[in-house]
């Protein structure tokens, strides 16, 4: 941790595929009722095709997001 940093204290993941509108409700109810300085969101996108990625990195301006993409792998 870099001196300044808040240390995490909550980790969410959130799975999702072609679920953008959801997404962008999901994190817009994070940033209105969370202390959002020590939460990470973990957002694992199964290969969506709609516009999920544009959702995620508009709010990732204000949150903690590390997006990972996949290739449609389905359920593990």
């Amino acid at each position: 941790m870099l001196k300044g940093e808040v240390p995490v204290r909550l980790s969410i993941v959130i799975p999702t595929s072609n679920k953008a509108t959801y997404i962008d409700m999901v994190l817009m109810s994070i940033e209105k009722n969370l202390n959002i300085d020590n939460i990470e969101l973990l957002i694992i996108d199964d290969g969506s095709v709609d516009n999920t990625s544009e959702v995620v990195l508009e709010h990732k301006k204000y949150l903690n997001i590390n997006y990972l993409y996949q290739s449609k792998a389905g359920l593990s």
